[in-house]
């Protein structure tokens, strides 16, 4: 069995973006409250980046992605998603016509035995040092609740599953970002 990560290159990336814009609140949680917007979220780069250096997907925690990768993303029908129009504004210019994905949905399939977790002695909350998936676990979620998740106890990382892997990395118009199929026995990235 395989998961995915899906993600920008940020070792080619030549942009960074901040959100400027005061509705955040409605995607920055890992809470899912399901809204609507008619106006754009505007995230504005901070590095005097280009419009031509910017790729199919932002990353700044949620993701602002271009309409094709949405539309993808969204013929899954995928569970716990929230989606809103996203715009990013830049030094030459601006992008329209993109979507900001917020992936809130969060389940439990860690697996505690291979993972590598201590309890912190000041808060008594746990810390994930070395991450792996139960393949028990991820096989009992159905598969619109595993197409993007983000894993209970180590949210910082957002996963997608293969079939959604397969889908993306077919198409060429994908291939500037960070793509890995990774095997459920193999340590999981934490970002």
């Amino acid at each position: 069995m395989y998961f995915s990560l899906i993600t920008e290159n940020y070792f080619t990336s030549r942009v960074n973006f901040t959100c400027v814009d005061n509705r955040e609140f409605f995607y920055s949680t890992n809470f899912y409250h399901p809204t609507t917007s008619n106006h754009s979220i505007v995230w504005k780069d901070i590095e005097d980046g280009k419009v031509s250096q910017v790729g199919p997907i932002v990353d700044i925690g949620d993701l602002s992605v271009s309409n094709q990768f949405a539309q993808k993303i969204m013929s899954f029908d995928p569970y716990g998603v929230e989606v809103y129009p996203s715009k990013l504004e830049l030094k030459d210019g601006q992008i329209e016509n993109r979507y900001l994905l917020a992936i809130n949905n969060i389940i439990d399939v860690l697996d505690y035995e291979k993972s590598d977790i201590e309890i912190s002695p000041r808060s008594g909350k746990q810390i994930i040092h070395i991450l792996f998936l139960s393949e028990k676990k991820l096989k009992k979620i159905p598969l619109e609740q595993r197409i993007a998740f983000r894993v209970k106890g180590a949210e910082t990382a957002m996963f997608f599953c293969e079939e959604f892997f397969q889908t993306i990395d077919s198409e060429s118009i994908f291939n500037d970002l960070r793509k890995e199929k990774i095997h459920i026995n193999s340590r999981a990235p934490k970002f």
